[in-house]
């Protein structure tokens, strides 16, 4: 008799499993790259949760949200992943990874009400004043979208409550925001393929709060210009204004504000390309971009 598999494989809170982790990775990005920088100056400190969006053109693009969260986010990074790739590789669900389900729209939307309910739940206004000045002791209601479990007590196989909704769990108002990594392309395409959204990305930025969650965009490009070892180059954009993914049923300006976030994307891995290709005298590249990892010049 086959075992049966969950619909919904939640994340597990492994802060131990996740720091080990992160330094086999850095191991790999040293050997396999000459450099990697970074441009991150349109981005400004927040208490908000982020969802960010980027292309999807290459293996690495699994481990770079990992590198840039240690190194300069330090936020709880969460990351979805096709639910068999997830069955294959469970040691992803230590590192932040819940399941999405591709094939079936229903277990698809659960997860993208989860990921709705963990932006939501976790992300801060950026004035906390309220919060922070009523009196210790004093009870604050529990969001609807939170569970009254915490990640360590949490069943690793639990599936979703009767209601089939599955929750994230308590977190205090103290811990860090989240930052959910999404490849709104749904899998790896060629760098050259015009990006195009999902429809579930549409659907969960419009269940996001404003006051408690923005959306960044990011790109993702490497190339062999300098050296027989890959340069690579990160560029996250401005945060978007979550009233561009306000669909109102009209088909034709749905896919209007949809192939504007879009071209948004593109602009941005077209742009993260062409600079990363000029230098300046010192051989740093062109733009905003500081170096994460690497050499620092043209030696």
């Amino acid at each position: 008799m086959k075992d049966h598999q969950p619909d919904f494989i939640r994340e597990i809170n492994s802060p131990l499993f996740n720091r080990v982790f992160y330094w086999y990775c850095l191991t790999l990005f040293r050997r396999r790259f000459r450099a990697v920088w970074l441009d991150d100056s349109a981005v400004r400190p927040s208490s908000r949760s982020t969802l960010y969006l980027g292309n999807h053109n290459s293996w690495w693009d699994a481990l770079v949200p990992l590198l840039i969260n240690e190194r300069v986010l330090h936020q709880r990074a969460r990351a979805l992943m096709d639910v068999e790739q997830l069955r294959k590789y469970p040691f992803f669900r230590r590192l932040g990874v819940f399941s999405i389900d591709r094939e079936h729209p229903r277990r698809a939307l659960d997860s993208m009400e989860y990921a709705a309910a963990l932006l939501n739940s976790t992300g801060r206004p950026p004035d906390d004043s309220r919060v922070k000045s009523e009196p210790e002791g004093s009870k604050h209601p529990m969001p609807a979208s939170q569970s009254a479990h915490s990640d360590e007590t949490a069943n690793p196989d639990e599936t979703a409550r009767p209601d089939k909704t599955v929750r994230p769990a308590q977190t205090p108002q103290t811990s860090p925001p989240v930052g959910l990594w999404f490849y709104p392309e749904g899998k790896l395409v060629r760098p050259e393929t015009p990006i195009k959204l999902e429809g579930g990305i549409k659907w969960l930025a419009r269940k996001l709060d404003p006051a408690r969650t923005e959306i960044i965009p990011f790109a993702i490009h490497m190339h062999f210009m300098r050296s027989d070892k890959p340069e690579l180059f990160v560029r996250m954009g401005e945060a978007l204004d979550l009233r561009m993914f306000e669909m109102r049923g009209d088909p034709v300006r749905d896919e209007t504000q949809a192939d504007r976030i879009a071209i948004i994307l593109r602009h941005l891995r077209d742009a993260t390309r062409r600079d990363s290709a000029r230098f300046e005298e010192a051989g740093r590249p062109n733009g905003g971009f500081r170096l994460l990892l690497g050499r620092p010049t043209n030696s």
